[in-house]
């Protein structure tokens, strides 16, 4: 080691004046320092253990100690005169490693417009405690299209596994038992899971690619946040590392759930509304109903094919005749008579025959496509609350034509006219059973010969 320092002249520095201190820069000549050929900025100086060291700036405002002798020209040509202790390559791969890690915390790191970041500071909040717990990446897709299609997005989500591992921990575990759930509200097992593990204390660190992967509504999202800040656990995204106990943070990780729920809100609303507008014209065909087909040009047909046509004519004639869909459908099934049904498949409809059932005849004579009609919003939803959550549930169907939301009379061609469409569907409400109060009924066995036609 050296045991004498070559004195540094003051001519040869370069002096500047810096915030009311004397500055000088000054070259590093040391050829096994890091900063070796680079121009440092000396601040001051200070004594340590009999040695001068100069006060290098930092680039973010920190300082490093460098003794004096370092910036001599003279140490350009100091050479090791004793074994050393840790070899050098050691000491190469050792700086190799930690240059490494930097770089990995840089790239989690978006500083603030005009402000510096420290290289460090992502990393300062991983603690030895964080490492020696597991790290879980969350991994979700919101449909069965999106895991079948959207593969880019899985690549993403599971290439966070890498992005843990060079943050500093051993052990990470991936959830994906929420492939193709939403995140909207619904039950999901993975996220279950996950919350279960951060109460036992097992999770460092919580994975993914940004907060809509991890919650599209409050109450899973906020209950997250407070489980991780009970037991310290870090929730690391694209963008950086945020840990819960810290108020900015959770201030942060609070915005950030309230945006993605927002999101989520706007996509839901914008896509009903231009399904609604859609179907005001008429032109919304979700699915043609049998007997039917779609035209080149968005408009519906009659099926080419007169089997089809004259299967569906067949059961309103029955109707008429019978006027029960019960005796409709046991005179099909007596003279076993097939009626045609939609195969979807593929992306593809196609037609097969099958013996009919009740809820076949019933949906042809109740459909008001069969008149010519363009309906849309006969169904209502409303959302329930099971087991804590929420649940949408479809209404049954209105019968008032009054309270559908689009209504389109001589639409295309039709098997039945309106007026006949009505007549049957008076004549459905009247024979079922305890419906109504006034309800006349279906026609049964009985001593009487004509039950519910006299007052």
């Amino acid at each position: 080691m050296r045991r004498c320092r070559p004195s540094f002249p003051l001519r040869d520095r370069k002096q500047r004046h810096n915030a009311g201190n004397l500055a000088f820069d000054a070259v590093v000549a040391y050829p096994f320092h890091p900063l070796v050929g680079q121009t440092v900025l000396v601040v001051g100086e200070q004594e340590h253990n009999g040695v001068r060291h100069f006060l290098i700036r930092q680039p973010h405002d920190g300082t490093l100690h460098v003794p004096d002798w370092m910036v001599t020209p003279q140490a350009g040509s100091h050479a090791i005169v004793a074994t050393p202790r840790i070899p050098l390559n050691a000491l190469l791969e050792l700086r190799a490693i930690l240059d490494h890690l930097v770089v990995s915390s840089e790239a989690v790191i978006t500083p603030t417009v005009g402000q510096p970041v420290s290289r460090r500071c992502a990393v300062s909040k991983i603690s030895a405690e964080h490492l020696c717990r597991d790290a879980i990446v969350y991994i979700r897709q919101s449909t069965s299209y999106q895991v079948a299609n959207n593969l880019e997005s899985q690549r993403r989500q599971y290439a966070l596994a890498d992005r843990a591992r060079q943050l500093g921990w051993s052990d990470v575990q991936i959830v994906d038992d929420d492939l193709g759930r939403s995140g909207a509200g619904t039950a999901r097992p993975g996220f279950e899971k996950l919350l279960a593990a951060i109460c036992e204390g097992r999770v460092g660190a919580v994975v993914s690619l940004e907060a809509s992967r991890l919650a599209r509504n409050g109450r899973d999202w906020h209950t997250l946040l407070e489980f991780c800040g009970l037991v310290g656990t870090l929730i690391v995204d694209e963008d950086g590392i945020y840990d819960p106990r810290s108020i900015n943070d959770r201030l942060l990780l609070g915005m950030k759930g309230t945006m993605s729920e927002m999101e989520l809100s706007i996509f839901r609303q914008r896509s009903l509304e231009a399904l609604k507008q859609k179907a005001r014209r008429g032109e919304l065909l979700l699915m043609v109903a049998v007997g039917y087909v779609k035209a080149e040009d968005g408009r519906i047909e009659k099926d080419p094919d007169r089997r089809v046509q004259d299967s569906i004519a067949l059961v309103f004639r029955k109707f008429a005749e019978l006027q029960s869909i019960r005796q409709v459908l046991l005179w099909f099934r007596e003279e076993q008579v097939v009626v045609p049904a939609v195969v979807q498949g593929h992306g593809k409809q196609t037609t097969e025959w099958k013996a009919p059932v009740y809820y076949t005849l019933h949906h042809v004579l109740t459909n008001p496509v069969y008149a010519g009609a363009y309906v849309f919003g006969r169904r209502g939803t409303r959302v329930v609350i099971e087991g804590g959550r929420k649940r949408i549930v479809r209404d049954s169907i209105r019968r008032n034509w009054k309270d559908w939301e689009v209504l389109i009379r001589d639409h295309h061609e039709a098997y039945i006219s309106w007026d006949e469409f009505e007549r049957n569907q008076r004549l459905i409400a009247d024979n079922a059973n305890g419906k109504s109060y006034l309800g006349r009924g279906a026609i049964r066995r009985g001593e009487a010969l004509l039950p519910g036609l006299f007052r």
